[in-house]
C-alpha cells in the first residue's frame, strides 16, 4: 500500500499548490492515523482557527530525547518482567 500513499501525498500537492513533500507527508500520516480529526483541524484551519504543522510535528530535539529516554525504561522493564518471570517457566 506504499503506492497509494505515495499517490495521496501527490494528490495532496497537486490539490495544494505550494505545498512541500514533507509537508503533504504530514498531512496524509496525520490523515491515515485520524481521518475525522484530520477534517475537522482541516475545517477549523479554513475558518481561521489553528492549524498544526504536520510537516514538523515532534521534531523538537527534546520530545525526541524524552521519546528515546521512555522507550529505553520500558525496555529495560520489558526485559527484566521477560528474564524474571518468562524464562524460568520455559527452562522447567
Amino acid at each position: 500500500s506504499e503506492e497509494k500513499s505515495q499517490q495521496s501525498v501527490l494528490y495532496f500537492r497537486r490539490e495544494n499548490p505550494g505545498c512541500s513533500q514533507m509537508e503533504a507527508q504530514g498531512n496524509m500520516d496525520a490523515y491515515l492515523a485520524n481521518p475525522n480529526d484530520w477534517a475537522i483541524i482541516k475545517m477549523k484551519a479554513k475558518k481561521g482557527g489553528y492549524e498544526p504543522d504536520f510537516a514538523n510535528m515532534n521534531l523538537d530535539p527534546k520530545t525526541l530525547a524524552l521519546t528515546a529516554v521512555w522507550s529505553s525504561i520500558l525496555a529495560v522493564i520489558s526485559y527484566r518482567m521477560i528474564a524474571v518471570n518468562i524464562i524460568p517457566l520455559l527452562t522447567q
